[in-house]
């Protein structure tokens, strides 16, 4: 995905509004601007850094994971298929 699509970056232009609004001062519209950068990517980095503390936690349990669903199957699985009976004007 382009960064400009996962706002890691979005672009913004101070000319860019409504028909009708006016055209807001530089100022305070950059002021907000890299605060709202600021804010975003501080979450994502916030959000990434818990994602990693999970992760890292995970690799260093020295208890092996275990699902039922990962078992070994000991014996085989017949392989069930039901056929369809077309009846009526599908027929």
């Amino acid at each position: 995905m382009h960064p400009l699509q996962g706002e890691y970056l979005r672009r913004k232009l101070r000319r860019e509004r409504r028909a009708g609004l006016p055209r807001e001062a530089p100022l305070p519209f950059y002021a907000r601007r890299v605060r709202e950068v600021i804010t975003t990517n501080a979450k994502l980095a916030a959000f990434y850094l818990y994602l990693h503390r999970i992760r890292r936690r995970v690799e260093r349990d020295p208890r092996p994971y275990t699902d039922p669903a990962l078992k070994p199957i000991d014996e085989p699985v017949p392989m069930c298929r039901k056929e369809k009976v077309l009846t009526g004007v599908a027929a």
